[in-house]
């Protein structure tokens, strides 16, 4: 299970102002930009440790498998077709971002960026039932792809 819980929100403003007097001396020229970043690291820390920011992917998938079972889907849902259903709504989510440019690909409308993250949800959502058809322990994968990353592309 992915899950981090986080310190609640009166004790995170706390840290946030401890944090960013403990690291920026008062007379820095750079102060103001700074405590920007720190401020901003420090929310996504937040939004990403968050109680509210928890995937539990048993939970999840329990929840697709009795959508399917509901709908006598379970004869479609070979690995082969799981993929290629997963391959197809990339393909979708890779419509929304064709003929932009590189800038505009960042600044989506609030359409297009529910748009995309319905797509994303539905690549998740197949890629999930591909782990439970095959056995494969989505959250063991990813660890295990992200640790070789770091140790091929560690500078």
């Amino acid at each position: 299970m992915l899950a981090i819980k986080a310190a609640t929100p009166a004790k995170c403003s706390r840290s946030l102002k401890k944090l960013i007097a403990s690291k920026l001396a008062p007379t820095s020229p750079c102060r103001a930009r700074r405590e920007r970043a720190v401020a901003t690291r420090f929310r996504h820390t937040l939004k990403t440790t968050s109680p509210l920011f928890q995937m539990n992917i048993e939970q999840i998938t329990q929840r697709l498998h009795a959508i399917r079972d509901q709908n006598d889907w379970q004869r479609f849902h070979s690995p082969k077709n799981l993929a290629m259903a997963a391959s197809v709504e990339m393909a979708e989510l890779v419509e929304i971002f064709q003929w932009q440019t590189e800038d505009e690909s960042r600044q989506l409308s609030a359409d297009k960026l529910a748009h995309a993250g319905q797509e994303v949800g539905d690549i998740l959502m197949y890629l999930l039932l591909m782990c439970s058809e095959l056995g494969i322990d989505m959250e063991q994968a990813l660890l295990a792809k992200l640790a070789d990353n770091e140790r091929r592309f560690a500078r």
